[in-house]
């Protein structure tokens, strides 16, 4: 309450003090302190002289306050200004370009209470780079300094914030005398400010304001103010001001082209067309393309017209701008184009028109057309004639071919798009003039035509590509080096091979590492190998190395020496799964003699690892000499490591005479060996491991156990069911227990049910009771059905598994039962019910189903209720309970027998 109290007087005291000023006006003072800054970077900055000071004494002198230089003055006007010039660099054409922002405080105080406080911002882009290569001369170079400052400051709401303190001190006198004010800024502003706020004026003040308004517009439009008249538009389109006809149509044609557009697309007239063609005719490229749009959405053929006439109009325009933004236009809308007309525009005097207009002739293909842009290449400047030259291509005309390679290649923007077009054209001749301009004194030159040529198989090509590695430019050497990658010649991968062998330089032999990889040559594997395994300790070379085996391995085929197949087993250790998987598809293609003779070799190597890598190759390799080279292993080998992976690879390879070796490996002493043997007994699915494996269910090791239990979960002996149980009672580990009950699942028999069915019924892990569950589906066991739905009902967690469980069982000797289940008050219980009866197929859950219907009007129940009905009758086109009962009644007599 006390809150309340305080708040009112503030507003009150507020209200006094504006009514106070009113009367005594002319007595009142008001005092201004500014504070401006540039920052012209991070690091500097400088005092911003704007005429500040001036605008604000200007407008308050509307309002009756006396400027005095005193602080005790009865207002108080704090301004705060900070500007920051925006810096662009265009490197392509060179200089820097400006724009800038402005942001600042307006904050008046009275008896050094603040009244108000209003933020203002403003903001003049950098030029647009399109600007320049148009030729447009209002662009100029510019420094950080040299910021359009005053343009940002003009586009900001500085006027409109000082006007709106003023409204708040004082009344609509001072405002409307502002409307008359000289200075565009502050007129239009005074205005704005009156018709935010005419909300709180009467009716007829609004009427005074708004003809107050158009006594202004008529004014402007007749003295020809354009920067009034732009201001006024804004205004207009802010505030939706209606405008009379005959001034509307004025306005239009005094204003520019984008002020004209933005205010006919707030107010379409019956001239709105008219309107838009005269604009079309003095617009520039960005604003016909509006224009364009705006007429379009017409949709007639009559106004369609017009617009070509009109554009094609403009082709004879006085300004240069104007017929170069008609061909434009005229391209865009596909307009055809007499090749006369073309002709004209390629003589025209103007190179921008000249420019655009060689672009209506990439689509005309006779001959004419070609003359027309070979005669014109020399006069169109040269990202236009370089443009066309790489659009030239596509006519497939050996005249073009003549003029280019007679060509004044000088500038360095033509001589790249002559590479680019003849390293399209691929003939002899493209190559004589490529091989030529390879040996250019321009780096880039070179450096492009080497590129070019890369794809080009020529021995005159090879060898200049091997000259250039050793060019003094670095992008030059990286080029050929790339490139002699791409030929995939016996002669360029030497190249390559020898310069990885003997150059110092580590890019070169990076760019040579990469290169060979893309070779698809034997010649390269060996190489690539060994610089991989030696360049462990230089990432970026490994790194390389690496890219490039990914691909070679993925193309070669063959090893051919016995070093190569020892280096290439070595990577079985890598841990980079991407070229750990080439590797075993490489080695799964390799089954002739050669290739095994030399894994075999590997098999007994001192180094282990290569051995290791040699007998987890073999797992992928098909040749029927591999079980007798594993089996012989296994018996002469010592290595547990190795004998592991060999293991491993017999159980892979389906080795069944190696059980008797594998069984007594149950009792090895490593527990890792224990854990692998029972990993390929069950695996082998070796029946006369059963007792060994029962023994090792009772393994110190928990990873042992897991793997027996599995491995006779995989043999599935019955007889072993009871040992698994009374291991199971055992079992202390909860993940080994749920892989006990999978196995269970898996061996089947009425011990292995019953054990299944007790565990449903008394396991509180849920786990374990999933597992259970899963089993007893798997198995179709029909006397799980009461336990099963039993657990359905009551166990939601286990309902899903349960409802997959019944429906794998598929026996109607649950419809019963889950027809009572339907009238379960749980309506997730009746879905469930309701999928199970859908997959059994018993036209007894029929009737019931549509009982269920009639007041299932849960979507998910309604939706389980149609899809149960649809899987019984394979009747797919009755939705509802009224057409289910209406069809069940004529349809009854089928199913009920």
């Amino acid at each position: 309450m006390k809150k309340a109290v305080v708040v009112s007087t503030i507003f009150f005291l507020f209200l006094f003090s504006q009514q106070s000023f009113h009367q005594t006006n002319n007595n009142k003072t008001y005092n201004i302190s500014i504070s401006q800054k540039l920052n012209i970077n991070s690091n500097t900055k400088k005092d911003l002289d704007l005429p500040l000071r001036d605008i604000a004494v200007k407008i308050f002198q509307y309002s009756g306050l006396e400027l005095v230089n005193d602080a005790k003055a009865d207002y108080n006007l704090i301004i705060e200004l900070v500007a920051d010039g925006i810096l662009v660099e265009y490197t392509k054409i060179g200089g820097r370009y400006t724009g800038a922002s402005v942001s600042g405080s307006l904050t008046i105080k009275s008896n050094e209470k603040i009244i108000s406080k209003n933020t203002f911002k403003g903001r003049a882009e950098p030029p647009s780079i399109l600007t320049v290569f148009e030729g447009h001369k209002d662009v100029a170079n510019k420094t950080p300094e040299q910021a359009p400052i005053n343009t940002a400051f003009a586009n900001s709401n500085f006027y409109s914030e000082l006007f709106d303190i003023v409204f708040k001190i004082s009344d609509i006198t001072a405002i409307n005398k502002a409307t008359n004010d000289e200075d565009v800024l502050i007129s239009t502003n005074a205005f704005k400010i009156l018709f935010h706020n005419r909300n709180k004026f009467s009716s007829e003040t609004n009427l005074g304001i708004t003809n107050q308004f158009y006594n202004y517009l008529q004014k402007t439009i007749e003295t020809n103010i354009n920067n009034a008249i732009s201001k006024s538009i804004d205004l207009i389109i802010l505030y939706n001001l209606q405008l009379p006809s005959d001034i509307f149509t004025k306005l239009i044609n005094k204003a520019g082209v984008s002020d004209a557009i933005n205010l006919i697309k707030k107010r379409k007239t019956p001239d709105s067309v008219e309107l838009l063609l005269s604009l079309l005719a003095r617009s520039e490229s960005s604003e016909s393309s509006q224009i364009l749009s705006l007429l379009k959405q017409y949709n007639d053929p009559k106004i369609s017209e017009e617009i070509r006439k009109s554009l094609f109009n403009k082709l004879s325009n006085k300004d240069k701008w104007a017929r170069k933004d008609a061909v434009t236009q005229i391209k865009y809308n596909k307009y055809e184009v007499p090749i006369d007309v073309i002709e004209n525009l390629m003589n025209d005097n103007s190179i921008e028109v000249r420019n655009e207009a060689v672009s209506l002739l990439y689509y005309c293909y006779n001959q004419k057309c070609i003359d027309l842009i070979l005669n014109n290449l020399s006069r169109l400047n040269d990202i236009t004639a370089s443009n066309t030259i790489r659009a030239l291509h596509k006519f497939n005309n050996s005249k073009i071919d003549d003029v280019l390679i007679n060509y004044n290649l000088t500038n360095e923007t033509i001589i790249n798009a002559v590479i680019e077009y003849f390293s399209k054209r691929k003939n002899s001749r493209s190559v004589e003039l490529l091989l030529k301009l390879a040996q250019n004194k321009n780096d880039n030159i070179r450096t492009r035509a080497v590129n070019s040529l890369g794809t080009i198989d020529e021995s005159r090509v090879t060898k200049l590509m091997i000259e250039l590695t050793n060019d003094p430019s670095e992008s030059v050497r990286s080029a050929a080096i790339a490139n002699l990658g791409q030929l995939n010649d016996n002669v360029a991968v030497e190249q390559l091979i020898y310069l990885i062998n003997t150059s110092s330089d580590p890019l070169t032999k990076r760019n040579a590492v990469n290169a060979i990889g893309y070779s698809n040559n034997q010649l390269a594997l060996f190489p690539l190998l060994t610089i991989y395994n030696e360049s462990i300790n230089d990432e970026r070379l490994h790194g390389s190395a690496f890219e490039a085996l990914t691909l070679i391995l993925r193309k070669v085929k063959i090893i051919s020496s016995l070093s190569e197949a020892k280096l290439l087993v070595k990577l079985i250790h890598e841990k980079n799964k991407r070229l750990l998987d080439v590797y075993r598809s490489f080695i799964s293609s390799l089954s002739d003699s050669t290739s095994i003779r030399y894994l075999k070799e590997s098999l007994a190597d001192n180094n282990e690892n290569t051995a290791i890598a040699a007998a987890i190759t073999f797992q992928h390799i098909k040749n029927y000499k591999v079980d007798d080279i594993l089996i012989n292993a296994l018996n002469n080998e010592l290595r547990w490591k190795v004998r592991y992976r060999l293991i491993q690879s017999i159980s892979l390879q389906n080795i069944e005479r190696s059980i008797p070796l594998i069984i007594p490996m149950l009792k090895d002493s490593i527990y890792n060996m224990r854990e692998m043997a029972a990993y390929a007994l069950g695996l082998l699915q070796a029946k006369q491991a059963v007792p060994n494996l029962i023994e090792s269910l009772r393994d110190t090791s928990r990873f042992v156990r897991y793997q027996a239990v599995s491995a006779l979960g995989k043999i599935k002996d019955t007889t072993s069911a009871s040992a698994i149980v009374e291991a199971l009672n055992k079992e202390k580990i909860t993940t080994n227990r749920v892989y006990y009950v999978e196995a269970l699942g898996n061996i089947g028999g009425k011990y292995a049910v019953q054990t299944l069915m007790n565990i449903s019924k008394n396991s509180i892990d849920s786990k374990i009771l999933a597992n259970a569950i899963r089993s007893l589906g798997i198995l179709k066991s029909e006397e799980a059905i009461d336990i099963l739905i039993d657990i359905m009902i009551k166990n939601e967690t286990q309902r899903g598994n349960t409802i997959d469980a019944l429906k794998k069982i598929n026996s109607k000797k649950a419809t019963e039962k889950l027809i009572d289940a339907l009238e379960d008050e749980n309506v997730y219980v009746q879905i469930a019910a309701a999928k199970v009866l859908g997959s059994l197929n018993d036209w007894r859950a029929i009737e019931p189903l549509i009982e269920l219907l009639e007041n299932g009007k849960r979507d998910n129940l309604e939706s389980a209720i149609q899809s149960a009905l649809v899987g019984i009758t394979n009747v797919e086109n009755i939705r509802g309970y009224k057409n289910w009962f209406d069809w069940w009644d004529e349809n009854e007599s089928r199913f009920v027998k």
